[in-house]
């Protein structure tokens, strides 16, 4: 969101090594010896510094400079060993604590933030505002409200309908109908706050302009204010003014534009004509053969407000752009149940997710430190398309999704559907742990020479299908894992796998794996039942030419010492 610079800061010759990982990465500019340092020179230019050394160095080189938390940087500290990242500064309005978990996602290794609420997974007013890239009106408002969210209470949201859009708004925000009873205004409106309110403001509003030859910057600069205030809109609002490129020059429009640090768009003739509408008439259409100045020029952007406005000589139409919003679907595996199964990038995505989707066990599973601040939605066994469905129209929405996924995602997960489904919405794949991996310590070494997994489930895969992978596992000599012995006609499906498999003669049953309450048995194959198993359970069919050793299974690779064992 910001055109500013980031630099990263190694005090030493020790944080090198750190320093290097995250600079190419981030897109930053590394500063060492004296230059990491020397910080006011860069101070005003600079989106963020990340210091790799102690916080004490930077906050005394800092110190000085500091004058307002909505325009300083971002201060980042991360120890010489890169152990663990700190958001310092800036948490929320510069920007700090995303960077802080981008810098920690590289570096793989955990990001503290200090603040309540970011220890607790919540948005505060002011996060919210940095990551939409709106502007956040009465920052004094921000202790009180980011206490109520602490405190497990919801703050009201007024949306204006000129927005015309459904919003993402994070846990702990619910749409309010009235400005004067809200917690947080939604608006391009001028209000009189309380102290305990906060607005922000989406900058999506476009100014044309028209005017005679000569017109000063002053004269711009008042017609926008004049126009603006009849309106009621905030100067915060607006994102460019645009003007024809005829008049461009001759008038005081640039300096206008770099007086409100906005970009300036000179729009040709062709451009002007090329937008669709009825517009006021107008002089332009006699002097330019044009249909107007100001109103196409600001509705080429979005949907006019309403009709121009006329300051002593210049004419102001405001049009606004509808918002849009990125977001994105995540399918995470979660691993076989306890979260010590987590992948360090599960948890990160988890992290950063503002809402979850799942099958309610696989929620429930998770530390609650990761569902925290999260809106999540649970479904039951059975619902796996409507639950793709759900995340993905979320993510549609602007939501960054999280879709739980026990286990692994692709195996036997909701990856395939949810690819299948995706359309346009950017989807990430985050591997997880499966329950044939959690099994392995309790069987030894059971599929060094490779394994076939295989779902027992015939309500996706027609049975018939389940039966010729159970052949071709079987014929392969290779691990077995049979997943998801559903009721619907096992003692039959278990009579096909003692069929087919009559040559391994033991199988084992690993239930609950992963978890505290795991167990391990094994019987004889011709003695499996349905009464031995549940869906919980996992069966193992160990590979021709395994032995068992005590309680452990052990393959053989074909290593020299197996070898000689063996003879």
């Amino acid at each position: 969101m910001s055109d500013k610079a980031l630099f990263v800061l190694p005090f030493s010759s020790r944080g090198l090594d750190v320093a290097s990982a995250l600079a190419a990465p981030l897109g930053a500019t590394l500063l060492s010896g004296k230059e990491a340092t020397s910080i006011e020179d860069r101070w005003d230019e600079a989106e963020a510094f990340i210091a790799i050394g102690a916080a004490a160095i930077l906050i005394r080189l800092a110190a000085p400079l500091l004058r307002d938390k909505g325009s300083d940087p971002a201060l980042i500290v991360i120890p010489e060993d890169g152990a663990f990242v700190l958001p310092l500064l800036g948490s929320h309005l510069a920007g700090g604590l995303d960077l802080a978990r981008r810098c920690a996602a590289i570096l793989g290794v955990p990001c503290h933030g200090t603040t309540a609420t970011d220890r607790r997974g919540l948005t505060a007013p002011d996060l919210f505002a940095r990551r939409m890239g709106w502007t956040l009106i009465g920052r004094e408002a921000l202790p009180y409200l980011s206490g109520r969210l602490v405190d497990g209470e919801r703050l009201s949201c007024f949306i204006d309908s000129r927005l015309n859009a459904d919003l993402p708004l994070p846990w702990g925000y619910h749409p309010g109908e009235v400005p004067e009873k809200a917690d947080v205004l939604i608006s391009w409106g001028e209000f009189h706050l309380n102290p305990n309110q906060c607005q922000l403001v989406p900058p999506l509003v476009t100014a044309g302009l028209g005017c005679r030859p000569g017109t000063t910057e002053g004269q711009i600069l008042e017609a926008l204010s004049e126009g603006a205030r009849r309106l009621g809109l905030r100067r915060e609002s607006l994102c460019r003014i645009a003007t024809i490129g005829e008049r461009a020059d001759d008038c005081g429009f640039a300096s206008a534009a770099a007086a409100l640090r906005l970009p300036f768009q000179r729009l040709s003739k062709e451009d002007i004509a090329s937008v669709e509408g009825i517009f006021s008439p107008s002089a332009a259409s006699r002097h330019l053969g044009l249909p107007g100045v100001a109103e196409p020029c600001a509705a080429r952007y979005g949907r006019l407000l309403a009709p121009r406005i006329k300051v002593d000589g210049v004419t102001v139409a405001f049009a606004a752009e509808r918002p849009t919003f990125q977001g994105g679907l995540a399918i995470v595996g979660t691993g076989p149940g306890d979260s010590r199964f987590l992948t360090g990038e599960a948890e990160m995505v988890l992290q950063e997710s503002d809402v979850l989707v799942g099958y309610k066990p696989y929620l429930d599973r998770l530390p609650n430190r990761l569902r925290e601040g999260k809106i999540v939605h649970s479904f039951s066994m059975g619902e796996e398309e409507r639950r793709v469905r759900v995340a993905l129209a979320l993510a549609g929405k602007g939501y960054a999704v999280a879709l739980i996924s026990g286990g692994d995602p692709v195996l036997f997960g909701m990856a395939g559907l949810a690819l299948n489904l995706a359309g346009e919405i950017p989807v990430r794949l985050v591997p997880g742990l499966s329950a044939f991996q959690a099994a392995a310590p309790l069987l030894g070494a059971p599929y060094t020479n490779g394994l076939s997994c295989i779902s027992l489930s015939d309500y996706l895969q027609p049975w018939p299908d389940v039966v010729r992978a159970l052949k071709g596992a079987a014929t392969g000599g290779l691990a077995v894992a049979l997943y998801n012995p559903v009721r619907r006609g096992l003692a039959e499906k278990l009579a096909e796998v003692r069929r087919l498999f009559a040559d391994r003669q033991i199988v084992f049953l690993v239930k609950n794996a992963g978890r505290k309450d795991e167990s391990l048995r094994s019987l004889p194959l011709p003695e499996l039942t349905e009464n031995d198993v549940d869906m919980t359970t996992l069966l193992f069919l160990p590979p021709l030419g395994a032995r068992l050793g005590g309680t452990q299974l052990v393959d053989r690779r074909g290593y020299d010492a197996e070898r000689r064992e063996g003879a």
